[in-house]
C-alpha cells in the first residue's frame, strides 16, 4: 500500500518539478489569470527559435527616465521598503563639497573616470547621482550587465539604444566583472599554438568595445565612462585575489591609463548622523541611543548603519549602543546562524546560493529552490515535504537576508563553504534537464555554468552544455564560440573548424573566431587556409598582435621566412614584449643564416622572459654556429639550469666539449643525453662534431653499449 501511494507521490513530484513555474502561475490567480497562464503554458510548449544576438551587453535607460531602478535591485526584495537602498535618502558626504558636481566635471575634463573606494562607503549612490542627472540632461545610460559577452555593437544593438548618441556607460563594481579574465589564458597541456580562450579577459573586451563606441558609433566627446571598484588588497581567503588585485593595473595598462581615478572620500561622522535623522523616523525602530556616539563608533560607512537598521527593523529591537554593531565583520555569520535557527530550510537555501555563486549561474528564485532541493537530505516523503516549503523559506530569506542580491562577504563569511565538486554533477544533471523543460529562461544558467566547466578544463562536460545550448539557440554566434573553443581543446579540430563556420556565418566580423579557426587550421597542417584566416582576423583588428604571430609561425612552417619576420616584427610593434615572437623571429632568422641578428632576437627572448630554457638553448645553437664556442657553452648552462632533464642540451654541450678535443667531459655529457634520449646515442654515429674523439675508448664504449 505504501509503495502505492509513494510511487504516486514520486509522480506528482516528477511533473510539479517540470512545470513549477507554469502551475505555479496557472492556480496563483482565478478566472482570467489563471486562462491567461494556461494559455502562456500552451504557447511555451513549442517556444519560438530564441535569438540572442541583437540582445545589448548593457542594460539600457534612455533619457529622462528613472536610473535608480537600473541601479538597484526591486523594492520587493526589501521587508521594509524604507530601508531599500534606492530609498535611503542621499546624504552630503563631506560637509562644503558636492560631490556630484565633482564628478560631473571630472567626466566632462577627461570623459572616463574611475571612482575608487572602500566597501560600504557609497561610491555606487554617489555614480548613481552622476548618471540621474546626466539622464536628465539628455544622456543615455548603459549599465553593464554581469555575465554578458561585449563586443562591437551590430546593428540591432544600436537600434536597440536609439538615435540619441549621448552615451554615459556605467560599470558598477568592476572587480567583480573581472574574476573571469582570472581564468586560464594558456591551453593546460602547453600547446605551441594557442586558441584565443573564450573568457577573453574583460579588460581586453572592455577596451574594445568602448573603444568602438567611440569611433564607430558616436563622436568621443559625447561618450563618457563611469566607472567604481574597491580598492582593497585584502583578501577573504588565500589564493584570492584582493579586489584590487583583480583589476591587474600593469597588465591592462591600455585600458587603466584612460580613466582618471577619483578617490571617493569616506562620510565624516555629520553625514552618518543625519543618516540616522532622516531614515528612523520612517521606521518603527525605537530610537534609545545618541547619534553622535553611534557615529562615531560606527567603521565609518553608510553600509553598516543600513545593515544594522534593516537587522533591528527584521527582530523588532530597539536601537540601543549595545544593538548597534560597530562593524560588518562577523555580522554575516551572525545572521547566517540567526537564519537557519529560525528555519532548518535556510541552510540548505544558503549552500545553493554559494554553490550557483561559486559556478557563475544567476540567482533567480526558480534555479535556487531547484539548487536546495540538492541539498536536502532525508527520505522521499521528507524531500516532498521539504519541497513544499522551500518557496516559503526562500520567501523568508528573500525578504529578510535579501538572499538573491546577496552583499559582499555575506555568502563567503557564514563561516563554511559548498564544495564544487560535491554537487557539480548534480547540478550539471539538473540544469541541463531545466533547460530542456524551459530553454529560454535556462540559457544563460547553461550558458554560464558550461564556461565554469570549460575554465576548471572539465572541457568533455562544457561540451555537452555548449551542445545543447546551440540545438536550442541557434543564432548566437557567442555559443558556437563556444563550442567551437571547446572542441578546439579537445584536439577535435575539424567539429572546432566547423563551429567557428557557424559562429562567423552569423557575425562575419567576429575576428577571434576568425583567428581561432586559423589556429585549428594550423593543427590540421592546413596553413595556407590558416594564413588567410588570420589576414580576415587582422582586417578586422589591425592590432591583433597574436594573429601576426600565429600568421608568422604558418608562413615559417611554409619556408617562407622572410615574409614570417615580416609579421613578427609587426607583432612586436603593437607588443615590445612578446618574448614567444622574438623567439620565433630569432629562429627564422638563424635559418636565413644570420646569426648574429638571430642572437639578439634570442637576447630579447633572455631579458623578457628570463626562465625561457628554449630560448637560451636556440642561443647557444647560433653561437656554436658563429663558432663563439664559450658563449654558447654559457647558453646551454643557462638553459639546463631551467630544465636539467632536457636531452638535446645534454648532447649539444657534449659535441661543445668533443670539438674541445675533452674527450671525459664531452662523453659524460653524451652519456646524460643517452640516458635521458637513446636516439641521442644514434645521433652521435654519424655526427661530425665527434670526429675528433672517435676513436677514443671512452666513446666507442658508450656508442656501442
Amino acid at each position: 500500500m505504501w509503495d502505492v501511494i509513494l510511487n504516486a507521490i514520486a509522480k506528482l513530484t516528477q511533473f510539479y518539478t517540470t512545470h513549477q513555474v507554469t502551475i505555479d502561475n496557472l492556480f496563483s490567480g482565478g478566472g482570467v489569470v489563471a486562462v491567461t497562464a494556461f494559455i502562456f503554458w500552451v504557447k511555451r510548449l513549442h517556444p519560438p527559435p530564441f535569438d540572442p544576438s541583437s540582445r545589448l551587453p548593457f542594460e539600457l535607460v534612455k533619457p529622462n527616465r528613472d536610473v535608480f531602478s537600473l541601479v538597484y535591485p526591486p523594492v520587493s526584495d526589501y521587508k521594509n521598503p524604507v530601508l531599500a537602498d534606492r530609498n535611503i535618502p542621499y546624504q552630503r558626504r563631506i560637509q562644503g563639497r558636492n560631490i556630484t558636481q565633482e564628478l560631473c566635471q571630472h567626466l566632462h575634463e577627461h570623459r572616463w573616470v574611475l571612482i575608487m573606494g572602500r566597501t560600504g562607503i557609497g561610491k555606487t549612490r554617489e555614480a548613481a547621482e552622476v548618471a540621474q542627472q546626466l539622464n536628465h540632461e539628455g544622456w543615455t545610460i548603459l549599465k553593464l550587465a554581469l555575465g554578458e559577452w561585449l563586443d562591437r555593437p551590430n546593428a540591432e544593438q544600436l537600434q536597440a539604444i536609439g538615435t540619441d548618441r549621448k552615451l554615459l556607460f556605467l560599470l558598477d563594481d568592476l572587480h567583480q566583472f573581472m574574476r573571469r579574465s582570472e581564468a586560464i589564458e594558456k591551453h593546460p597541456q602547453g600547446k605551441d599554438n594557442l586558441a584565443m580562450p573564450m573568457n577573453i579577459p574583460l579588460q581586453e573586451r572592455l577596451l574594445d568595445t568602448l573603444t568602438a563606441y567611440e569611433n564607430d558609433v558616436a563622436d568621443p566627446q559625447e561618450i563618457r565612462v563611469l566607472a567604481i571598484t574597491r580598492n582593497e588588497k585584502e583578501v577573504y581567503r588565500a589564493g584570492q585575489d584582493s579586489p584590487l588585485d583583480k583589476l591587474q593595473w600593469d597588465k591592462y595598462q591600455n585600458l587603466w591609463r584612460k580613466f582618471h581615478v577619483y578617490n571617493m572620500p569616506d562620510p565624516e561622522d555629520s553625514a552618518i548622523v543625519e543618516l540616522f535623522q532622516e531614515v528612523i523616523p520612517k521606521t518603527k525602530i525605537k530610537q534609545e541611543a545618541n547619534y553622535i556616539d553611534l557615529a562615531v563608533s560606527n567603521d565609518g560607512t553608510f553600509r553598516n548603519v543600513v545593515e544594522n537598521l534593516v537587522s533591528l527593523d527584521n527582530q523588532n529591537l530597539a536601537l540601543t549602543k549595545q544593538t548597534f554593531k560597530p562593524t560588518l565583520q562577523g555580522t554575516w555569520h551572525q545572521h547566517y546562524q540567526t537564519a537557519i535557527q529560525r528555519d532548518k530550510l535556510a541552510e540548505a537555501i544558503y549552500d545553493a546560493v554559494d554553490l550557483l555563486q561559486q559556478c557563475y549561474v544567476p540567482l533567480n528564485e526558480f534555479l535556487v529552490k531547484k539548487t536546495a532541493l540538492l541539498m536536502v537530505e532525508g527520505n522521499r516523503l521528507q524531500r516532498l515535504w521539504c519541497q513544499f516549503r522551500l518557496k516559503e523559506s526562500l520567501n523568508k530569506l528573500i525578504a529578510i537576508e535579501r538572499i538573491l542580491t546577496p552583499r559582499d562577504g555575506q555568502i563567503k563569511e557564514r563561516g563554511k563553504r559548498v564544495e564544487i565538486t560535491d554537487y557539480s554533477k548534480q547540478l550539471e544533471k539538473l540544469i541541463l534537464k531545466l533547460f530542456k523543460a524551459e530553454p529560454q529562461l535556462m540559457t544563460e544558467a547553461l550558458k554560464n555554468f558550461s564556461l565554469f566547466l570549460y575554465q576548471v578544463n572539465l572541457y568533455p562536460r562544457a561540451l555537452i552544455g555548449y551542445q545543447h545550448l546551440v540545438t536550442a539557440v541557434k543564432e548566437d554566434a557567442e555559443i558556437w564560440f563556444y563550442l567551437a573553443t571547446t572542441y578546439y581543446y579537445l584536439e577535435k579540430y575539424a567539429e572546432a573548424i566547423q563551429s567557428y563556420n557557424k559562429a562567423l556565418k552569423i557575425k562575419p566580423d567576429y575576428h577571434e573566431a576568425w583567428y581561432n579557426k586559423g589556429i585549428a587550421l594550423g593543427n590540421l597542417v592546413q596553413l595556407d587556409e590558416a594564413i588567410q584566416s588570420y589576414n580576415k582576423a587582422l582586417k578586422i583588428k589591425p592590432d591583433y598582435h597574436e594573429a601576426w604571430y600565429n600568421k608568422g609561425v604558418a608562413l615559417g612552417n611554409l619556408g617562407q621566412l622572410h615574409e614570417a619576420i615580416q609579421s613578427y616584427n609587426i607583432a612586436l610593434e603593437i607588443k615590445p614584449d612578446y618574448h614567444e615572437a622574438w623567439y620565433n623571429k630569432g629562429v627564422a632568422l638563424g635559418n636565413l643564416v644570420q646569426l648574429d641578428e638571430a642572437i639578439q632576437s634570442y637576447n630579447k627572448a633572455l631579458e623578457i622572459k628570463p626562465d625561457d630554457h628554449q630560448a637560451w638553448y636556440n642561443k647557444g645553437v647560433a653561437l656554436m654556429s658563429s663558432k663563439q664556442y664559450q658563449e654558447a657553452l654559457n647558453s646551454y648552462q643557462k638553459a639546463l639550469e631551467i630544465n636539467p632533464n632536457d636531452a638535446i642540451v645534454y648532447y649539444n654541450i657534449a659535441c661543445y666539449y668533443a670539438l674541445q678535443n675533452n674527450v671525459s667531459l664531452a662523453v659524460e655529457n653524451l652519456h646524460r643525453a643517452i640516458n635521458l634520449d637513446e636516439t641521442c646515442r644514434e645521433m652521435a654515429k654519424t655526427n661530425s662534431d665527434f670526429d675528433s674523439i672517435r676513436d677514443e675508448q671512452l666513446f666507442k664504449q658508450i656508442i656501442n653499449h
